[in-house]
């Protein structure tokens, strides 16, 4: 059976994490600032991608590959995969204190058995998957499932909701929202809940009241203040990792951290995400619409949609082509000469098992504490249409976070443009902003293997079999299965362009480190903090 782009959305529509159109957003942001031998190797790679006896057409649209993972978990082959989309931090938020149940609100970093069963969770995911993508190790059918939930779970892992245990991610919160405690028609029958306001309303709303109702011209003003806006400070630490991935053949992935990653959308939960809510999940008292909440967290919202776009550029500019790339963040004025750049670390291959990385320039790194992780190790091997085999041992893993607040307000559109039907047409727009592309060579710059790398498959779990339940929401609910417990600077002179080179060639042998995170938890006051300790045996 072959399935168009069209019944995939509509699949994608009847499950859960950022909405379909979020997601297609991410996708779309990624695709601005890839290479263009990333886009080469997208588009022979994932032409289409059979399950099953249906067949999944993409043409190596990222945007359309950002949903397909919603699409499979209900089904047999995937169904292991409904509990890799979110991870439950034990988090006391604003709510408890509002209650007098604590004296103050504590985001927890803390991945146990309790925040990611079994070491299956979304950080674990994401690190199983970027090994499972390494063209040194594997085949391009493996690689080709790898990159689709890669392409979703990058998108997942930034919104605040997939980072939070309480009340189900936000599922069983309900609110109000403009004025109504029911979803509209067709799916009147459910309550609104806050899991869902951060999946969609939030963006939603922003996008029809800022943007003329048009995911191009929301999709664009996100790259101008990535490029040359509010966010061009900032934007390179967001792929900037202080634990990067090592995949099993040496490859270091340097802008994949996804514990860096969770903690910084789970931040939030101890922000404003949890504020101005009742007391009572059921009382559906407050509407967020007009008590300031979404006033307060709609940038929020869309700085983490960009954020998840950016990673995911940089994910598959390293493990997409023959040779990683890496995209610098230029921002080239219309008006000027004058071009600013800002560097993001350098991913780079080393199959000899040689670590090294360019310099990295830039931009402010927010405070950052520890985290203790336990994960379970997967050794998978896969052939096409087979699911993987797994868990082989644990590993405790630790890695920082940073999750500061970028309050940016970014300008509408001169005039409002009609309401784009699908965001798959905002690629187009958004690569016209990076239309500059140039290929240079990068300076190499050897790296010590002592800064703390964490290999992908020691944080990585696939299950053997289909075990984990699966749930199917109705369409607007947003119930992620099994989920427990500016102004633009410049935005009509500045023109984005994405500048790549190749990444640094290895320039020296390693012997092979293997990182043993050793890691107590303590949770005192306002923050689980856990010291870590990384030994190398050579």
């Amino acid at each position: 059976m072959h399935v168009s782009a069209a019944l995939l959305l509509a699949t994608a529509s009847v499950v859960c994490a950022w909405s379909d159109t979020q997601h297609k957003m991410v996708g779309s942001i990624a695709t601005a600032f890839l290479a263009p031998e990333t886009k080469a190797a997208l588009g022979s790679l994932l032409q289409s991608f059979d399950v099953d006896s249906k067949t999944y057409t993409f043409n190596g649209d990222v945007s359309l590959m950002t949903v397909w993972a919603d699409a499979v978990k209900g089904g047999k082959k995937y169904k292991f995969t409904s509990t890799q989309h979110f991870i439950n931090y034990e988090d006391i938020t604003a709510v408890e204190v509002k209650a007098g149940k604590a004296a103050a609100v504590s985001c927890s970093d803390v991945i146990d058995n309790q925040s990611c069963p079994n070491g299956v969770c979304v950080t674990s995911a994401i690190a199983n998957y970027t090994n499972r993508a390494d063209i040194n190790m594997f085949d391009s059918v493996t690689r080709a499932e790898a990159i689709l939930f890669l392409t979703h779970y990058i998108g997942d892992i930034t919104q605040p909701m997939h980072n939070c245990a309480k009340l189900r991610g936000g599922n069983d919160y309900f609110i109000k929202w403009k004025g109504s405690a029911m979803q509209p028609p067709p799916y009147q029958k459910n309550k609104h809940a806050l899991h869902f306001i951060w999946d969609q309303y939030l963006s939603d709303t922003d996008m029809e009241e800022n943007y003329g109702s048009s995911t191009t011209a929301y999709v664009d003003a996100i790259i101008r203040d990535i490029t040359c806006g509010a966010w061009k400070d900032v934007a390179a630490s967001w792929v900037s990792c202080k634990a990067p991935l090592k995949t099993d053949s040496g490859m270091l992935v340097n802008s994949v951290c996804p514990i860096d990653w969770s903690q910084d959308g789970n931040g939030f939960n101890c922000k404003t995400a949890w504020e101005d809510l009742a007391v009572n999940e059921n009382a559906q008292t407050d509407d967020l619409y007009s008590n300031g909440y979404y006033a307060k967290n709609k940038e929020i919202a869309r700085m983490q949609i960009a954020k998840g776009g950016l990673r995911l550029a940089f994910a598959l500019n390293a493990l997409a082509p023959a040779t990683p790339k890496v995209a610098q963040i230029v921002c080239k004025s219309a008006s000027s000469s004058t071009t600013t750049t800002t560097s993001a670390t350098t991913t780079t291959t080393t199959s000899s098992s040689t670590t090294t990385t360019s310099s990295t320039t830039s931009s402010t790194t927010s405070s950052t504490t520890s985290s203790t992780t336990s994960s379970t190790t997967s050794s998978t091997t896969s052939s096409t249409t087979s699911s993987s085999t797994t868990t082989s041992s644990t590993t405790t893993s630790s890695a920082s976070t940073s999750s500061a607040t970028s309050a940016s307000t970014s300008s509408a559109p001169a005039s409002s443009t009609t309401a784009s039907s699908s965001v798959a047409s905002t690629s187009a727009s958004a690569s016209s902003l990076a239309s500059s592309v140039t290929t240079s060579s990068a300076s190499a710059a050897s790296s010590s293997n002592s800064s703390g790398t964490a290999n992908a498959s020691s944080l990585a779990t696939r299950p053997a079999s289909s075990t984990s339940s699966s749930v199917t929401p109705n369409a607007a609910s947003s119930t992620d299965a099994a989920q427990s417990k500016s102004t633009t600077a410049g935005a009509n002179s500045d023109k984005a362009s994405v500048d790549t080179y190749n990444a640094p060639a290895a320039t020296s042998a390693v012997n092979k480190p293997t990182n043993l995170y050793k890691a107590s938890a303590v949770k005192n006051g306002c923050a689980a903090i856990a010291a870590m300790v990384v030994v190398f045996f050579l």
